[in-house]
């Protein structure tokens, strides 16, 4: 730097003094200053910035202004804080449910020495919450030198249930061989009833869920043929299905706001009937078994084997002359019986292949080992079906006491929602200009303090 623009920067510097312009003129001409008198250096610490989630509707915020003493451009001590709740959702319109919250805060300290600033100490809250996951990053500084810590847990949330608390399924049947004539006729008639009880429940951490639901089911059919009973048979039948109904009661509550940032909690308790009866068919079928009666005749016999066996250890007990050699020899032709019996019936179920109830419109066929049947609708028709909903009781709740509740459509209407809405948006325009208040004000008194330093 010549000579004439260091006269120039001291002439200037010295028509308004001021410490922040002493301090830059000695620190700018530090090379001509004796070592002795020279100022030292204020030091420069890195503070780290906290970005703002303004993606989010601002619901709740507080500032403390802290305080400010001394003046600026010589020295001043400065403390403030502030904290942020903000939520938000990604889709689904203004009373969708809330998908995200986040808590943001800063708390901080430190000096002004000649209009430099000198962080000492600062500390940082940002944290996140949505369905599954909640975390925190806490920030600590002490002159420069931060540490960053991570705090939660992801995938977080509860899934239970049991559709088969309960199950029961009864069945009963009976069937008749007869002959007409020389035509060998076969007559079956059968009901059931199934009855079944389930529930499940979903956790997370900004919405819950659960439901139980039961079922009962009740049928009777009838059948006559022509052929021999589980061999061959052709025929006829009908089936009526006498009631199958199934009432579900379920629970939901979850977090939404409006467009507006405002906060709400909708919890509805709802049960629905699902009612159906006297549907029925009349249907022609054929079957044909191709172990027929060989199998059962096989099993006949091994069932007269094995009663042959018992029969004769019984008799042997009767007579106690008789040798314990003779009783292990009946004995074991017994279970020979037995096991062969036991062997037979396996081999009857493995025997052929299995193959899933294959269903079209008015027709199926099933085949289980070597038993086929063809089955199809001749005539079809309907009963009674009504689907009802007997419980509908939603609760709504906003913060500052806001609450309403009742049977949607009953003391609950669609006028007494509106109103509840409207109240909704009062309130949260009311939150709007208060939070805006508090800015202006803020803004005003950095403003005075600007212009105190300034003076």
């Amino acid at each position: 730097m010549d000579i004439a623009s260091r006269v120039s920067s001291v002439q200037e510097a010295l028509k308004n003094p001021t410490p922040e312009k002493l301090y830059i003129l000695a620190m700018s001409n530090k090379d001509i200053i004796p070592e002795s008198m020279q100022l030292p250096e204020l030091p420069r610490f890195d503070s780290p910035i906290l970005n703002k989630r303004t993606d989010l509707k601002l619901l709740k915020e507080y500032r403390w202004p802290g305080f400010t003493e001394g003046k600026r451009d010589l020295v001043q001590a400065y403390a403030a804080a502030w904290t942020e709740l903000r939520a938000g959702h990604t889709s689904g319109g203004a009373n969708a449910p809330v998908s995200e919250y986040s808590v943001q805060g800063e708390a901080g300290g430190g000096l002004f020495i000649f209009n430099k600033e000198v962080p000492l100490l600062k500390g940082m809250l940002d944290a996140q919450l949505n369905d599954a996951n909640a975390n925190a990053d806490v920030t600590f500084c002490y002159l420069g030198n931060c540490s960053k810590k991570q705090y939660g847990k992801t995938d977080v949330g509860l899934h239970a249930g049991d559709p088969e608390l309960f199950k029961k399924n009864w069945q009963e049947s009976y069937s008749q061989q007869m002959v007409i004539g020389v035509v060998p006729v076969v007559f079956r008639a059968g009901a059931g009833l199934y009855a079944q009880l389930g529930w499940s429940a979903n956790l997370t951490l900004l919405s819950a869920n659960g439901d139980i639901t039961g079922q009962v089911k009740g049928d009777v059919f009838g059948e006559a043929a022509v052929g021999v009973k589980d061999f061959l048979e052709a025929g006829a039948g009908g089936r009526v299905e006498v009631i199958n109904d199934t009432v579900t009661l379920r629970s939901e509550a979850n977090l939404r706001f409006r467009g507006n940032g405002y906060p709400v909690l909708d919890a509805t308790l709802t049960g629905d009937n699902k009612l159906s009866a006297l549907n029925g068919a009349i249907y022609g079928y054929a079957m044909v078994d191709l172990m027929g009666p060989f199998g059962e005749l096989a099993e006949e016999i091994v069932k007269s084997l094995e009663k042959l066996g018992s029969s004769a250890e019984a008799a042997l007990r009767q007579l106690s002359n008789v040798s314990d050699t003779a009783k292990k020899l009946v004995k074991g032709i017994e279970n020979a019986g037995k096991a062969i019996s036991k062997g037979f019936k396996k081999m009857r179920k493995k025997l052929g292949f299995q193959a899933p109830h294959v269903n079209g419109t008015g027709f199926g066929v099933s085949v289980t080992g070597l038993k086929i049947r063809y089955e199809e609708d001749i005539l079809t028709w309907d009963g009674i079906s009504k689907n009802t909903r007997f419980l509908n009781y939603k609760i709504l709740k906003a913060p500052d006491g806001h609450t309403t509740e009742g049977d949607v459509g009953g003391s609950l209407s669609e006028d007494s929602l509106a109103a509840f809405e409207q109240n909704l948006e009062l309130e949260a325009y009311k939150v709007m200009l208060e939070a805006k208040a508090k800015q202006a004000e803020q803004l005003e008194m950095d403003s005075k303090n600007d212009l105190s330093a300034f003076i």
